[in-house]
């Protein structure tokens, strides 16, 4: 039975209000053209169309607005890639075109918009630089005759309208590629740089600088470095005696390269085979050095010795040198005594880190038995996952450094013999600058003003410095419109003179951070580069947007009209691009738009045509305007509560098919089953006003034994499954259900 609250002459079961669409309806109401008795209580046997106005709907709610309602149509969000769901989790559809239907329907689109579309005006404007290379760039160098050459580029790519030129400068001078016989080249319309046969004296600090005649844009300054390996010194190997159970470090003394060598050590046989080391007890140092926590017998090879191997990240090459054949006498009788820690390697004291960089701690210690090694900081937890520890807990990890890292970490090495060992080392960090408000390319008109601001952060304090075309601003022509206010440079009554490529740049001692942006200054009249669509199809309560994309500077002013009536507010929106949004769309909403875009050059305007479909409302909008009093009477008069008073609303859900040019179109190809093709179903939902009661919901479907569920009771299914030929809830349908669904039970 639905739920009932005391009612002062009512007996029997609580009657109930129904509001759909909109309209009140309830047991006894004049309204209802037929009524039945059930259990001594009058219910609604047909039902009238309801009126769909606007300012009707949640009429309940608005009479019961001390209830919070849980109840009504839950938000349809679009998931993408041609799905549909409901927010509330009540319903769940996916349908997927056809591939064929898709890609007719993508192609017929793409020609529409071709032919409707004006085409933008061509707009001057500065040079951008749109591809660069990093800070640093590393190349090798062929090392021996028989060696291939190792080509690179230096990237450097710039859009501007006229199209830009190129040149470099080198180490601050002025670079001029075709001396170098014919191994370094330009690529045509570009200016990526193309070394064909790099050479030692191709390192340096390079600029690529792309102009035209509204300015100059320059690119980040690039070291280009070369990558390099040399050979370890001692090569020969030599033979090492330690007494069982003792520590032992044996130094590798790497050899120099950039960037600096990756350092391990391997098993090396006499035959030249090579193994790994693993053990808990053998660690190799940030330095490169091999320390034994305490040896023993084992480690003692038969025909084989510990070697230091040395590689590069950017050349695919070994290096191996400081051999050692490890001898371990056991006559000492150390084997089985015990040793008190000892450090054989710790980090240093005072650490600088850089945020954002990775950063590891060190503590390894020897003694016997192996040392437990705890690590903490001080006046701080650390539970945090962005601590990992390697080298059997001997090295804390840290990713990626932040300036939260900052502090005493201590390590504590204990094995149960003498005192603990302890070493703390206290971490400052430092930042590269970085930015956090940076400049965009801007387009502007004459007399306006333009604020640009470059905010960076790093640690030291950056310097910040403004350029314009390449050239300090100190050095550029004085502008007494132009002035700087800290990190924040202004341009007021803009001229066409002001046009340019401006540049800041953030330093300190470890590094820069640089923006390159252009101001172009226009005077345009409107155009508008993407008109409305000829035809635009909607249905009834759907959300509409017309298209009115518009270029102009100073900006257009876009307004919309509708047979010569402006639109603004409510229920039409005019968003920022120039479109328009419709909510809530009305069959009252057909006709003819038309988009007028201005600005102090000129206008112009484009129209397009609106089509509404959807169930015919009532015309009887007066009944409609009069019928929220007569309500409120009833429920006045019938001293009802919020519990009887039902709302039903119901929506149209629609999905667009996908072109076959999207991921989800080309999956959807091949994927196995049935791929429906049926484009609308409708849901209704209903609840009481104070929201404790939600009736199961109606979903009305073209087809009322789809392939999809065949073999399904439709009885078992969380809604209430009807069809219709057109998926609409019908009177018919409402009715139908009203009985089925709505009526309580005795």
């Amino acid at each position: 039975m639905l739920n009932s609250c005391v009612m002062h002459r009512h007996t029997g079961p609580a009657p109930v209000i129904m509001v759909w669409g909109g309209i009140g309806y309830h047991s006894c109401t004049p309204l209802v053209r037929i009524a039945i008795t059930l259990n001594s209580q009058c219910y609604i046997s047909k039902i009238l169309e309801p009126v769909v106005l606007p300012y009707l709907q949640n009429l309940a709610t608005a009479i019961f607005q001390q209830d919070k309602v849980s109840r009504g149509l839950p938000e349809t969000k679009k998931h993408g890639k041609g799905s549909m769901r409901q927010k509330n989790s009540l319903l769940k559809i996916a349908m997927t075109p056809s591939g064929a239907s898709a890609l007719s329907f993508f192609i017929a689109s793409l020609l529409l918009i071709i032919a409707k579309s004006a085409e933008p005006p061509v707009v001057p404007y500065p040079p951008t630089i749109v591809k660069q290379p990093p800070h640093e760039q590393l190349y090798q160098v062929a090392q021996t005759q028989d060696e291939k050459d190792n080509p690179f580029m230096l990237e450097c790519e710039a859009q501007g309208n006229p199209e830009p030129v190129y040149r470099w400068m080198k180490n601050g001078l002025d670079f001029e590629y075709v001396a170098y016989d014919k191994r370094i080249s330009q690529q045509p319309r570009r200016g990526t740089l193309v070394f064909t046969k790099p050479e030692d004296i191709d390192e340096g600090l390079y600029q690529c600088f792309a102009s035209n005649r509204f300015g100059t844009s320059v690119s980040n300054a690039v070291f280009l470095r070369k990558s390099e390996l040399s050979s370890f010194l001692d090569v020969e190997a030599k033979e090492k005696v330690v007494s069982e159970g003792d520590p032992l470090s044996l130094n590798c003394n790497p050899p120099t390269g950039y960037p600096r060598p990756t350092i391990f050590w391997m098993i090396q046989s006499y035959t030249g085979s090579l193994r790994t080391i693993n053990s808990s007890r053998i660690t190799v140092d940030p330095e490169g050095d091999l320390h034994f926590s305490n040896v023993t017998i084992e480690d003692d090879l038969d025909e084989a010795m510990y070697a230091c191997s040395a590689t590069s990240k950017s050349r695919n090459e070994y290096k191996f040198g400081n051999k050692i054949i490890l001898k371990v006498d056991p006559s000492g009788g150390s084997g089985q005594t015990s040793h008190r820690p000892v450090k054989q390697y710790v980090s240093p004291p005072n650490i600088v880190a850089l945020r954002g960089k990775q950063l590891e701690l060190s503590c390894i210690f020897g003694g016997t038995p192996l040392p437990e090694i705890k690590w903490s900081k001080r006046r701080s937890e650390m539970y945090s996952n962005k601590y990992t520890y390697i080298n059997y807990g001997k090295t804390l990890h840290i990713k990626s450094v932040d300036f939260d890292d900052a502090g005493t970490y201590e390590c504590v090495g204990s094995n149960g013999v003498g005192t603990p060992i302890t070493h703390a080392m206290t971490i400052a960090v430092h930042a590269i600058p970085y930015w956090i408000t940076a400049p965009n390319n801007t387009n502007a008109a004459e007399e306006e003003i333009v604020k640009f601001v470059c905010d960076a952060r790093a640690y030291p304090e950056p310097k910040l410095q403004w350029l314009i075309n390449g050239e300090p601003i100190e050095k550029a022509q004085p502008n007494p419109r132009r002035k700087l206010e800290g990190n924040m440079m202004i341009i007021d009554r803009l001229e066409k003179s002001d046009t340019a490529v401006y540049q800041c740049n953030a330093s300190n001692v470890h590094g820069y951070a640089f923006k390159d942006f252009y101001l172009n200054v226009l005077a345009l009249p409107p155009t508008i580069v993407e008109e409305p669509e000829p035809l635009t199809k909607a249905v009834v309560t759907s959300l509409v947007t017309l298209i009115c994309r518009v270029f102009g500077a100073p900006k257009p002013e876009v307004r919309w009209s509708k047979e010569g009536q402006e639109l603004s507010g409510g229920r039409y929106q005019v968003l920022d691009n120039g479109d328009l949004h419709i909510s809530n769309a009305l069959k009252t909403d057909e006709g003819m738009y038309t988009c007028s875009a201005s600005n102090k050059l000129g206008d112009t305007q484009a129209q397009g045509k609106l089509e509404v479909k959807g169930e015919v409302a009532s015309a009887d909008e007066e009944a409609a305007r009069k019928y929220p009093e007569k309500l409120a009477k009833i429920i006045k008069d019938g001293e009802y509560c919020a519990h009887q008073v039902f709302n039903a609303d119901e929506t149209g859900l629609f999905w667009k098919k996908m072109p076959t040019r999207t991921y989800i179109a080309k999956s959807e190809k091949t994927a196995s089953g049935f791929k429906a093709a049926k484009d609308r179903v409708t849901l209704l939902l209903c609840s009481n006003a104070s929201g404790d009661r939600m009736l199961k919901p109606l979903l009305v479907n073209r087809s009322l034994k789809p392939r999809a569920l065949k073999g399904k009771d439709l009885n078992t299914l969380p809604v209430h499954w009807m069809a219709n030929k057109k998926a609409w809830v019908t009177t018919a349908i409402f009715t139908e259900w009203f009985n089925k669904c709505f009526v309580p039970r005795s």
